[in-house]
């Protein structure tokens, strides 16, 4: 887009040097000077506004303290760079310094502020062995910290990577108005060819002059910022509301969505499951320890409620999960079976309100009930209802084959639901939708959501996921909040239109601008304050969407 400014400027000052040196014909290096003030305070302006827009989600890593306290094996502090901290070494952080790496905390009680990734400013409160981040603040009291990820390895590492992937990865948009331009400085080359041509035939002494303010007047400056602008701003703001951008075609695509796909388990629900009751004619200790043992080889978030309940001396063999429907294998060489009433191969009743898995043994018989209990996340009736409202389809894609599917799934009044799903089914089930030409996005959080995961136009993954969930989706939640999601279709929305309109100013200007330049009525400083003006409001245009307060 500089090439006709380029062509421009030369063309002037060598005309203006030509005429010096034969000492006749017209000079116009006020004019070049003029023209030159004009186009550098434009870009001026306008770089000062694009920066406001790249500093939100850039230079993070300055986030991270440049120094941190080495606790000794003699219990002794040391102050040391933070970027010598390796995996293995223990910190000492107190109120109100920042955390210098990502870690577990190993002594200690405090609240952090983990605002810079997330974007919430509610504190998170830590206890031991809970996960800390590099960046975040502890508040109230000191933390002992064990560091557990290479600097390189760290989230807020890993956020800049991303969003550095996205920012040269062009979107659709930007390419459309890349491929735009260059047909344009064509046009425009050849329009000025004309105009000098014209004015040369009919004997005019302006003829170079007209010629030059076609170019200047018709400079694509505005087109091509028209959408990498808006882009630029539009990622800051998802940034500021958590939601961290893997693909720069995410936003284009948000705003054709009409059909949602959500897991349940870790996605409308929390995922952090507890026992309420248990029903057997056995010692429920033992059927607990178990079934703990049973689920000691699962990742399901399921075993996490046993999890307490592991007896080590319990040795389990043979382990095998059925994806939806539970896990079998043999506990101190005696069989059993874990999961829901048709897995375990016996109508027993299940409670809507609670997830109810069954013990059974070889036979089938079942040994004992549990009662489990799994919340909503606050935001997902909210966010199902925003979505039925504006006549978008929900649907509960998910691998549980219990009631308790059907449960939430007219809790949160989804319009489908498909329970009981294996990876392979959930696929084809988007791929069914896409066949019938809707535009899905997936909601999932575990390692079988991450196939569906990179099916879908466009998916979202929980922060409290599996990284393989994380790697195959477009967006990443950092705080698992859902109602973000409203948050990024309102953008997309906004982004969409404040592009329409940045295309339509910079087209309209130039058609505007062309004819007063051709005929002559238009100087060539004069179209270059209006160039760059035109960039300038282009760019303002699009830090509106950094308004977005939601």
């Amino acid at each position: 887009m500089d090439l006709p400014v380029t062509l421009a400027v030369l063309l002037a000052f060598f005309a203006s040097a030509y005429a010096t040196w034969l000492g006749t014909g017209h000079v116009y290096f006020e004019s070049v000077s003029m023209f030159v003030f004009f186009l550098l305070l434009g870009r001026f302006f306008e770089q000062r506004a694009r920066k406001k827009a790249s500093q939100i989600s850039s230079n993070l890593l300055r986030l991270i303290p440049t120094t941190a306290n080495l606790v000794s094996a003699q219990q002794s502090l040391t102050i040391v760079p933070a970027k010598t901290l390796s995996i293995g070494d223990i910190v000492l952080v107190k109120p109100g310094e920042t955390i210098p790496g990502d870690g577990e905390v190993i002594n200690g009680s405090s609240q952090a502020n983990e605002s810079v990734l997330t974007g919430e400013q509610a504190p998170v409160l830590k206890n031991v062995n809970d996960r800390v981040y590099a960046s975040t603040i502890n508040i109230d009291s000191p933390l002992t910290i064990n560091i557990t990820s290479e600097r390189s390895d760290q989230l807020i590492s890993q956020i800049i990577r991303l969003q550095e992937q996205a920012g040269f990865e062009k979107p659709r948009l930007a390419t459309i108005a890349d491929s735009i331009a260059q047909y344009v400085v064509v046009a425009i080359l050849l329009l000025s060819l004309c105009t000098y041509l014209g004015w040369w035939l009919i004997g005019s002494e302006n003829a170079l002059w007209y010629a030059i303010a076609v170019l200047v007047a018709t400079c694509p400056c505005a087109l091509s910022l028209a959408t990498p602008s808006a882009y630029t701003c539009a990622r800051a703001t998802m940034s500021q509301h958590g939601l961290l951008l893997r693909s720069a075609n995410a936003l284009d695509i948000l705003a054709k969505v009409d059909h949602v796909c959500f897991d349940k388990t870790g996605t409308l629900t929390t995922g952090h499951f507890s026992i309420n009751k248990v029903i057997t004619q056995q010692s429920p200790n033992d059927v607990l320890s178990i079934a703990a043992a049973l689920e000691s080889h699962s990742l399901h978030p399921i075993a996490s409620a046993f999890r307490p309940h592991f007896e080590p001396s319990l040795t389990v063999t043979n382990s095998k999960s059925v994806i939806g429907s539970g896990i079998e294998g043999e506990v101190n060489g005696i069989y059993y079976r874990l999961g829901s009433s048709d897995f375990i191969g016996e109508k027993a009743l299940d409670n809507h309100g609670s997830l109810v898995i069954h013990l059974a043994n070889a036979n089938n018989e079942t040994l004992a009930s549990f009662h489990l209990s799994d919340q909503l996340r606050p935001q997902s009736h909210a966010l199902v209802a925003r979505l039925n409202r504006d006549s978008i389809s929900t649907t509960l894609l998910t691998g549980d084959n219990s009631a308790h599917a059907e449960y939430i799934a007219n809790e949160v009044q989804v319009t489908h639901l498909e329970k009981g799903q294996t990876p392979g089914q959930k696929l084809n089930y988007i791929k069914q939708q896409q066949r019938d030409r809707q535009v899905v996005a997936m909601f999932g959080d575990g390692v079988n959501d991450a196939p569906v995961l990179a099916g879908a136009h466009v998916s979202f993954a929980m922060g409290s996921g599996s990284d393989i969930a994380k790697s195959s989706a477009d967006v990443i939640l950092l705080h698992d909040d859902l109602s973000t999601l409203t948050t990024s279709l309102q953008l997309s929305y906004d982004m969409q239109r404040i592009i329409k309109q940045n295309f339509c100013w910079a087209l309209g200007y130039n058609a505007l601008a062309v004819p007063f330049a051709v005929l002559g009525y238009l100087p060539p400083y004069i179209a270059a304050l209006g160039m760059s003006l035109s960039s300038l409001i282009v760019v303002l245009n699009s830090l509106r969407l950094l308004k977005d307060k939601r």
